[in-house]
């Protein structure tokens, strides 16, 4: 597993905890599908095949990840990792030697022809990046909840230091309106 993709897992995990109303004790009991309250999901990890050839060289396990609670969201944390930013509508997770950041952020009554670009533009923004480079956007999986999601490269600097990151715009479009959130793993390229 790239370090890209254990940062898109960990966002995907604060997206999915993101709505819930327990707390982190209560993660361990089982629902049916009946008992699962409106949008959320039932999320079943995902095993080891017990084959060394076939597990990565830094297998993470189940238990290097904690779960924990904010005040407007659960996010599951790797270990070493810390709570950035945690507001009503972003969270944002920094890697123990500040060189790696998840970043979850959203906003809802947007107008359904919002650019999905120009969101991503806008939050990025929110960290200072100098030199902000957006590719052209692919069609990606959203996640639950959402209808569609494009997924963009960036590049930025960081007082001169560059950087580089995947970056997801999830839409969830409703009559008129819509609920855009983005997914961003970054960290430093050098």
């Amino acid at each position: 597993m790239t370090y890209f993709q254990c940062l898109l897992s960990a966002i995907i995990c604060v997206l999915l905890f993101g709505c819930s109303s327990t707390s982190a004790n209560d993660a361990t009991v089982e629902l049916s599908e009946e008992q699962v309250p409106p949008n959320m999901f039932i999320v079943s990890p995902i095993e080891a095949s017990g084959n060394a050839e076939d597990e990565p060289i830094e297998a993470h396990k189940a238990s290097e990840l904690s779960i924990g609670q904010g005040r407007f969201f659960s996010y599951a944390l790797p270990e070493g990792w810390q709570l950035g930013e945690d507001g009503q509508f972003a969270l944002t997770l920094m890697a123990p030697d500040k060189k790696a950041l998840t970043l979850m952020v959203g906003n809802t009554g947007l107008p359904n022809n919002y650019p999905p670009a120009q969101f991503i533009y806008e939050k990025l923004m929110a960290i200072n990046p100098e030199n902000l480079q957006i590719s052209e956007p692919q069609q990606a999986t959203p996640v639950k909840g959402f209808q569609s999601a494009y997924q963009y490269d960036v590049s930025y600097s960081i007082q001169g230091a560059p950087c580089k990151g995947i970056v997801k715009c999830h839409i969830a479009p409703s009559y008129d309106l819509c609920v855009m959130a983005m997914t961003a793993a970054l960290a430093d390229a050098s």
